[in-house]
């Protein structure tokens, strides 16, 4: 077999796979990994052993698990890597079809004899190459190829004994995404849809078959990264273990409030009663549980969850409540869309534009699930390590077309976590704050680890004669600064050893600077962010200036929360649970109370849900996936990962992203995302982030009510009844109107309908719920996902335009309705759902 250098096919997948049809129950397939291919390769094992093995159910490999530094950072793999698998496959003697599907180079070998490979096909990436069409299938149905993917179908007849059976393949390459796409090996027997070698389960190479599979290998892999990247972290548990008994130390030195009450008793409700503050009574249990699985999880209760906490009888059932709604991964999520507006996480899914960074969302997502200390989590942004393009804190250090990225980020994290805004500082000493450039391009300069020169787009310029600024300018166009910290009011620039690992750089002496105890924001600011979050206002507002206008109110409970902070390892769940416990948190929300800076942080305010809230629990009520396409658009997979992004097809509304090239290019239209990204903008959420933020403009805007009642996502999606909606089953399985109208609200609202409001609802049905269920009918085929022909290789053909077009105006159309509900039933119900949807208790919290 000739040699095949990389220059040539830009990259290629590697994979030994053995399947065999009935293997012992449980078997999986191992696969490895190789990597720094030589130059020249000749689709032999390398000498050197495999840089990772992991284990598939079947000869199907969607996805390949992340490689970790010893810090638990995701790295990238080399470009490009091989994979490597084997089983062994018996069937019945006869006549069958092998088909092999890879995105580059592969090869399939039966009893180590070549018998069918995949070239990396050729297609043009200009724009104009043409829009392949699905091919037609003769055979029984299979899943259509995927563009970009090859495919090559071979003749094979069984003899009835075991072979075995081997694909290499190549995963990326130089200037290439390391995506499998949708590699795989399967067999047919004549007249049979393809059926994947190796594993215990059946799983056709059908549509859904596919999808299935795909789902669940995501699932997966992702539950095997949690457990390597939380394995590859404990090398520095010692370390971080021992800075945070450093922080309780010091913590410590501080006198323990005198309030009120048992010491071992909240420390919210010891002050409340301290300072003689009157709460509203509580919550009824519906209304608190509704607002603390939004506030923990991001979405509103299921009905089953509801039914559960009501059913509780014991007497702490509430503080039970927390702790399951803590250690909910859904925690993570709940999270994300604040942290990504903080830090100014903007990542572009086609070429990037100003000042856009790498996609460090997983980073966060896989430091909230894990629950990583804050001083932790900021010191991995600080180091800035790991895949700049595949989801580490490498991302964050990206800022294109900036010309000081350095001191873009020194302004993020400094915002983030001392709430001390030094944006003037970018051009001049800023006039409304205690701080110059230097300290600005100081901390800029101990990011870059050596000294960062101003460009001349960072100054005022005086021009000889003209009128004198009326900002001071302390620094010059081409002035080097030396990396120092200067922000001597907040913590000290004398830093204890104790506080750095062993071969500390300057990156692990800013993020000490930041996160040391003897630092008199970092603790308070992180407990204000939190207050804020759960309350509504902050005790101290803005949350993130400190320095300007500043409105301050309880500073001992900002202080005790603070040393709690510190003394518990800057566990961001532990100030959750003492909020929650709080009956601050619990009370019920005063009429007519906001959020402004007015009001006393001691009351909750009424608050909204966010953009991501309102997104995640409409789907929720429906049971609904997303069914978005792929957010890429170069799905063909021939363009570097600095001009595209694969952000796959988001689960949680935090995952979208903005898809701005759709303006002036009609053929790059995502019409199912793009209609749920029209009600995350009009709640608040942010295309772009390129600035830092902490609380969004939520004000109420007509839009707001407007497409929640004429949008698509609410009425020809959750509201309509599909089959494939959790609603359409309530409506086929309960036995009365009143039942169903219960159960509605309950999946709706978190509550039972008042009398009423059940009995108007079933005036309204009337007639029509008993004679509601179609006899015979059949469930209707889904119209959602829709087939993705389009990307960027093809997206200036006239014809790609056209097929776009069409989708959209059938994403438009939504779900189609069930044929086993009357159409007057189905109508009449419909209106109900939407009713609720529409009615301002769902969009803000009890």
């Amino acid at each position: 077999m000739p040699a095949i250098r990389f220059w040539s096919i830009s990259g290629i997948l590697l994979a030994s796979l053995v399947w065999g049809v009935s293997p012992s129950a449980g078997d999986l397939v191992q696969v490895e990994v190789w990597e720094n291919l030589p130059e020249s390769w000749d689709w032999q094992a390398p000498a050197d052993s495999p840089a990772d093995r992991f284990e598939v159910p079947a000869l199907g490999i969607p996805h390949v698990p992340a490689k970790y530094s010893d810090r638990g950072i995701e790295l990238d793999r080399s470009g490009p890597f091989a994979l490597r698998a084997e089983t062994t496959l018996q069937v019945p003697p006869g006549a069958y079809r092998l088909i092999l599907r890879s995105r580059y180079a592969s090869q399939l070998r039966l009893d180590r004899e070549l018998v069918a490979e995949c070239q990396f096909l050729a297609i043009r990436n200009d724009g104009h190459d043409v829009v392949r069409g699905f091919p037609p299938h003769n055979d029984p149905p299979r899943r259509p190829l995927r563009p970009g993917d090859n495919e090559q179908i071979l003749d094979w007849t069984s003899d009835g004994l075991p072979h075995q059976v081997e694909l290499w393949a190549i995963v990326g390459g130089k200037n290439l995404r390391p995506e499998t796409s949708e590699l795989s090996v399967s067999i047919a027997a004549p007249g049979e849809p393809p059926v994947l070698i190796g594993g215990s389960d059946r799983i056709e190479l059908t549509d859904p078959g596919w999808r299935a599979y795909e789902e669940s290998e995501d699932l997966r892999i992702e539950a095997l990264n949690t457990t390597r990247r939380r394995q590859a972290a404990r090398s520095e548990d010692r370390f971080w273990q021992k800075r945070h008994e450093l922080a309780r130390l010091h913590a410590e030195k501080s006198p323990s409030p005198e309030w009120p009450g048992d010491p071992s008793e909240n420390l919210i409700d010891r002050y409340v009663r301290h300072t003689g503050v009157k709460l509203p009574p509580l919550t009824d249990d519906l209304a608190f549980f509704r607002r603390l699985s939004l506030d923990s999880t991001g979405v509103i209760p299921t009905p089953d969850e509801v039914k559960a906490f009501l059913a509780d009888n014991r007497p702490d059932k509430r503080a039970r409540a927390i702790e399951a709604r803590l250690a909910d991964p859904r925690w993570a999520d709940s999270w994300m869309g604040y942290w990504q507006d903080v830090l100014a996480e903007n990542p572009g899914i086609l070429k990037p534009t100003l000042n856009n960074t790498g996609p460090f969302r997983r980073y966060l997502h896989q430091a909230l699930l894990d629950n990583t200390p804050i001083d932790r989590l900021v010191t991995d942004l600080v180091r800035m390590e790991g895949s700049v393009y595949g989801g580490a804190p490498g991302g964050f250090r990206l800022a294109t077309e900036n010309d000081a990225p350095m001191a873009a980020k020194a302004h993020v994290l400094a915002r983030a976590f001392l709430a001390a805004d030094l944006q003037c500082a970018r051009c001049h000493d800023a006039p409304t704050h205690p701080f110059y450039q230097e300290d600005l391009f100081g901390l800029a300069a101990l990011l870059e680890g050596k000294p960062v020169t101003i460009p001349a787009t960072s100054t005022v310029r005086q021009q000889p004669g003209g009128r004198v600024p009326s900002v001071s300018i302390s620094l010059a166009a081409g002035d080097a600064v030396e990396p120092h910290w200067n922000l001597t009011t907040i913590a000290s620039d004398e830093l204890a050893d104790t506080y750095l690992p062993e071969g500390a750089d300057l990156r692990d002496r800013l993020a000490a600077w930041i996160t040391t105890p003897e630092n008199g924001r970092f603790a308070p600011v992180l407990a204000n962010r939190v207050w804020q979050r759960y309350l509504g206002s902050g005790l101290v507002n803005p949350v993130d200036d400190w320095d300007l206008n500043t409105t301050r109110r309880h500073p001992e409970l900002l202080d005790a929360l603070s040393r709690e902070f510190m003394s518990n390892g800057y566990d961001l769940k532990h100030l959750a649970r003492l909020i929650f416990e709080s009956s601050v948190y619990q009370a019920q929300v005063p009429p007519h109370a906001d959020s402004s800076v007015q009001a006393d942080p001691l009351l909750p305010a009424r608050r909204r849900l966010s953009a991501e809230q309102v997104v995640d629990s409409l789907f929720q009520i429906a049971g609904k996936p997303f069914h978005t396409e792929e957010l890429n658009h170069d799905i063909i997979g021939r363009r570097p990962p600095r001009d595209f992004l694969n952000f796959g097809r988001p689960r949680r509304a935090w995952q979208f992203v903005s898809n701005s090239t759709d303006r002036d290019r009609p053929a790059l239209i995502l019409p199912v995302a793009e209609s749920i990204l029209d009600v995350l903008v009009t709640f608040g959420w942010r295309p772009t982030r390129q600035d830092p933020i902490s609380v969004r403009d939520e004000e109420s805007t007509p839009l707001q009510p407007a497409i929640l009642a004429n949008g698509v996502v609410v009425s020809s999606r959750i509201a309509r009844l599909s089959d494939d909606s959790a609603l359409t089953d309530l409506c086929l399985d309960e036995e009365t109107a009143p039942e169903l109208i219960h159960a509605v609200s309950l999946r709706i609202l978190s509550r039972p309908p008042i009398p009423a409001e059940r009995d108007r609802l079933v005036a309204y049905l009337g007639e029509s719920f008993n004679d509601r269920i179609v006899p015979g009918a059949e469930p209707a085929s889904p119209t959602l996902p829709l087939p993705r022909l389009v990307s960027w290789a093809n997206h200036l053909n006239a014809e790609a335009t056209e097929i776009q077009l069409a989708n959209q105006r059938l994403a438009r159309v939504g779900d189609p309705p069930t044929p086993r509900l009357t159409l007057e039933f189905r109508e009449r119900m419909e209106d109900v759902i939407w009713v609720m949807i529409n009615s301002p208790e769902f969009v803000f919290l009890p």
